[in-house]
């Protein structure tokens, strides 16, 4: 089995609290570098893509260069997913690290800034459009539901674009290497959410798998508070979390469009997946 990616949680922590993204109930982590490559591991043969994030800012974490050089040691291509407040740390050494192939940056909190630190701001994408136009690495600015005029105007100005020709689209290509990432906001499925539907499928499981800070392993990067545990890395290996019958139960059912899980059953992110069976 091999997976498109496997999302790795290197802290749970984050510098923001923002109102779209779902807080989670667990005690704040740090990963440790031997925890980091004990994962690394048991994941190579399973995967050529990791995403160094689930909850949490993963730039915050104070060894996340060394990260990025076991990541490279094990042959494995990294994914950072930022909300875009410390762009000073996405300097030439990072940008440039053979380990790091994709950055998304969030735009989210562009609209609700001061003038003075939207203009600060502008300036330090600007230093890093420069540095990612002379690199390997493609950057996606990710936004949900392109309705701020601010963000508008910005991405107008910045990259001469004609914003109904944005709004036609979910991803644009603004230079040969970085790109403008649309989507509607989705709702962070809760255990505690009405139920739903237990009809549907999705990714999670089958795609991608999820490996939280403390090791435990789910299927789901959107299960904030490990509702669907599978098992922990740190202490059985992922061949037998693979393996167990709780996720032979998932995976068989997603196939047969049936969700097992109480969390998927009050998702309704799944009806993105959902098949036309005639």
């Amino acid at each position: 089995m091999k997976f498109q990616r496997i999302y790795i949680e290197i802290t749970n922590v984050c510098n923001l609290t923002c109102s779209y993204c779902l807080s989670h109930t667990r005690d704040a982590l740090f990963m440790s570098p031997k925890q980091f490559e004990q994962i690394l591991t048991q994941i190579k043969s399973y995967t050529d893509h990791i995403y160094l994030h689930i909850k949490g800012e993963p730039l915050i974490h104070p060894d996340f260069i060394e990260f990025l050089n076991l990541a490279d040691q094990y042959h494995l291509k990294v994914h950072l997913v930022s909300n875009g407040t410390l762009l000073d740390k996405l300097n030439q050494t990072l940008i440039n690290h053979p380990a790091l192939v994709q950055c998304t940056i969030s735009l989210h909190n562009y609209d609700v800034l001061s003038n003075e630190d939207r203009t600060i701001y502008e300036n330090k994408l600007d230093e890093l459009f420069e540095l990612v136009n002379t690199s390997h690495i493609s950057l996606f600015l990710r936004i949900w539901d392109f309705k701020s005029k601010q963000t508008q105007t910005y991405i107008k100005q910045r990259f001469s674009l004609d914003i109904a020709l944005i709004e036609e689209r979910k991803r644009l290509k603004l230079t040969h290497n970085i790109s403008l990432d649309l989507d509607h906001q989705f709702i962070w499925p809760d255990i505690k959410d009405p139920y739903n539907s237990n009809i549907g499928t999705c990714l999670a499981g089958t795609k991608m798998m999820v490996i939280y800070v403390n090791g435990d392993v789910g299927p789901c990067c959107l299960d904030t508070d490990t509702s669907i545990k599978l098992g922990n890395i740190n202490i059985e290996s992922l061949d037998e979390i693979l393996r167990s019958p709780r996720y032979l139960t998932f995976i068989k059912g997603l196939r047969e469009s049936k969700l097992t899980e109480t969390l998927c059953q009050r998702c309704t992110y799944h009806n993105r997946f959902k098949r036309l069976d005639g």
